[in-house]
């Protein structure tokens, strides 16, 4: 859990990177933004959010992430969802989290795909449908995300919502595996074994 408190850092990262080369100041990257540079607006409601170089400010921060979010920059959306899921900066809200995630996940950020379909598997935000988690897990899997091929192990070797198949669990535990998720890899040993 600790680990997605921290992503919309570590992935708006490389975005301050290169926003420090051609955007040296938070004026700078508001300009931008008010010129639609949905990047910067992303770049500078991240710095609000952490209070970089700005005061920090979480309503600021989340209608800037919001509106790179709505100019397609997908990172934005995981991040406000991710918020909206957990209730980090903004009002705790799983339904709106999902409708970011969505977005995300229909903009190629699989990590995404693989939240969503673990909104679904556990009725956070939406109702309960295994069979929607596994549409997501398998999108999220087949786009190389770790997570989502490791939770199709889980949902193939336990029969959460589809039939037990060994065979199929130890293929995603192992493609989770060769995407360096360790988890998957006992876990694909212990099957290898069976």
């Amino acid at each position: 859990m600790r680990f997605f408190k921290l992503l919309p850092l570590i992935v708006a990262f490389p975005l301050l990177v290169c926003a420090q080369d051609s955007i040296d100041s938070p004026e700078g990257l508001n300009q931008a933004c008010n010129q639609n540079d949905y990047e910067s607006c992303y770049v500078l409601g991240t710095l609000y959010s952490y209070g970089d170089g700005v005061p920090q400010d979480n309503f600021v921060a989340s209608r800037l992430i919001i509106k790179a979010c709505e100019g397609e920059v997908y990172d934005a959306c995981f991040t406000i969802g991710e918020m909206y899921r957990t209730g980090d900066k903004v009002p705790l809200n799983s339904t709106q989290g999902k409708e970011y995630m969505t977005m995300a996940c229909d903009g190629g950020i699989m990590r995404a795909c693989s939240v969503v379909g673990t909104m679904y598997a556990t009725a956070e935000g939406t109702r309960k449908s295994m069979d929607m988690a596994l549409e997501y897990y398998k999108k999220a899997c087949e786009g190389d995300d770790p997570f989502g091929c490791n939770f199709l192990g889980i949902m193939y070797e336990k029969a959460f919502g589809v039939l037990k198949n060994d065979k199929k669990a130890y293929e995603y535990y192992q493609k989770a595996c060769d995407n360096n998720f360790t988890d998957s890899c006992e876990s694909a040993q212990r099957l290898k074994k069976d």
